[in-house]
């Protein structure tokens, strides 16, 4: 729904470009009038006449506000044409779960219960310390519309802090409580000393408050001894600091050759080359074919293999590959190929290939065994 209020905004942003235009015309024209040499009353007379012609002030002004909306910087005023058909539902399932909260901030908690019992206008003084500032400007902001928003923002941050585990479900698979899965205290206890000696800090509260301490004073004091030479930093009269960007350093003739070096001899490459190159090697997409164990009847098959790897592989999907592939294939034949030709033990198979093939070079062993490699997607 957040994506979906986005998508209209900037929809909206666009389509209102004209009537910006317009309305500042109209702002141009007020200020012509008020340029003029004239007495307060004559002015006042213009003015009003000028907006008149610009469709009155009823019209100006209902277009500023929707023009100031689309262009504030908050997305939430677009979403509740997406909230509203489901709202009912919503209301159900908060019924039904009893959301609790692992946190001592209850605020969420009790500004759920407020909307649940309230039935009319919002209550006087109500707690929207839960809530980003985003949204307490549009509930604090006192029109027809605060209660739309309240629910609105409550639902949101509901969400936000399930995926967090700031609130949880009692009973259920993937939002329950996580603190159960983790160790009891009695469990922590004999590891506590041996944990804190390994990480290099002490294992009692005083001594940690007083290492902190000290940590910060060492690290204040170089600050202070390094302020007069750090150009990135600057303190203005008041005592606010502001640190700019730093400067970028300087490589030495030595690194900008090894750079150069190293892109001459590995050219770039785009992931279908890859694919290729790396199958002409390994051949690992021989190993495909259908599932019913009968030859492949599809026309050349290598590289419908390979143009379906690389739509799953890199997640684009049937629809959006057939787009963008320079080849005479469609969305259906790339599904059909994976679901009737492409299983996990092929996909296994391949891959043994690859790794057996990637064995042969000798750089896999230049940062250790060789046993284990990681690789980037």
């Amino acid at each position: 729904m957040h994506k979906k209020a986005n998508e209209k905004l900037k929809l909206l942003r666009e389509q209102e470009e004209e009537k910006t235009k317009r309305l500042l015309g109209a702002f141009y024209d007020v200020l012509v009038v008020c340029k003029e040499d004239n007495s307060p009353d004559i002015m006042g007379n213009n003015i009003l006449k000028t907006m008149s012609d610009h469709g009155g002030i009823g019209a100006l002004y209902s277009e500023c506000e929707q023009i100031v909306a689309y262009h504030s910087d908050n997305p939430f005023i677009s979403l509740w044409d997406y909230f509203a058909p489901k709202r009912r539902t919503f209301l159900k399932l908060v019924r039904i779960f009893k959301f609790q909260t692992s946190s001592q901030n209850q605020s969420l908690i009790n500004a759920l219960n407020i909307m649940l019992s309230s039935d009319g206008e919002l209550p006087n003084n109500i707690d929207i310390s839960f809530a980003p500032k985003e949204w307490q400007k549009l509930i604090i902001n006192e029109n027809k519309n605060a209660k739309r928003y309240f629910e609105m923002a409550i639902f949101s941050c509901i969400a936000n802090e399930l995926r967090s585990g700031d609130i949880y479900i009692n009973g259920a698979e993937t939002f329950s409580d996580y603190r159960k899965e983790l160790l009891d205290w009695n469990s922590c206890k004999p590891l506590i000393m041996e944990y804190c000696n390994e990480i290099g800090i002490p294992d009692n509260g005083n001594d940690f408050v007083k290492m902190l301490r000290n940590n910060l004073s060492l690290i204040a004091n170089r600050v202070d001894k390094q302020y007069p030479t750090l150009a990135e930093l600057e303190i203005d009269e008041r005592g606010n600091p502001t640190l700019k960007k730093r400067s970028q350093i300087q490589r030495s003739s030595q690194a900008v050759w090894l750079s150069q070096e190293i892109r001459n001899r590995m050219p770039e490459r785009n992931i279908l080359d890859i694919l290729c190159n790396t199958h002409h090697y390994a051949g690992w997409a021989h190993e495909f074919g259908p599932i019913t164990g009968f030859d492949s009847k599809l026309n050349d098959p290598i590289e419908r293999y390979i143009l379906t790897n690389f739509t799953y592989g890199i997640r684009l999907g049937p629809t959006q590959a057939a787009k963008h592939i320079k080849a005479n294939i469609t969305a259906h034949m790339l599904s059909w190929v994976n679901r009737r030709h492409v299983t996990p033990s092929l996909l296994d198979k391949a891959l043994t290939k690859l790794i057996n093939y990637s064995n042969t070079f000798q750089i896999l062993k230049a940062w250790g065994t060789g046993k284990s490699c990681a690789a980037d997607g």
